[in-house]
C-alpha cells in the first residue's frame, strides 16, 4: 500500500511561551523569534537517516 503525504501551513507565525515573542520561518527548515534567535526546525535528512535505521534494526 503506497502512502501520500502531504500538509498546508496555514498560519505565518505562533506566539510563543518563552517571552521571546512569534516565531516566524524563514526557510529552509528554520525560524526565527522575535528577539533574533534562530532555531532549526526540521532536522538533517543523514541525522534522520541515522536515527530511522537505528530504530528499525534494533
Amino acid at each position: 500500500m503506497r502512502k501520500i503525504d502531504g500538509h498546508l501551513h496555514l498560519v505565518r507565525s505562533l506566539a510563543g511561551a518563552k517571552g521571546q515573542g512569534r516565531l516566524t520561518p524563514i526557510g529552509h527548515g528554520r525560524a526565527i523569534w522575535d528577539d533574533g534567535e534562530i532555531i532549526k526546525l526540521i532536522p538533517d535528512a543523514g541525522a534522520m537517516t541515522i536515527s530511522l535505521l537505528r530504530n528499525t534494526f534494533r
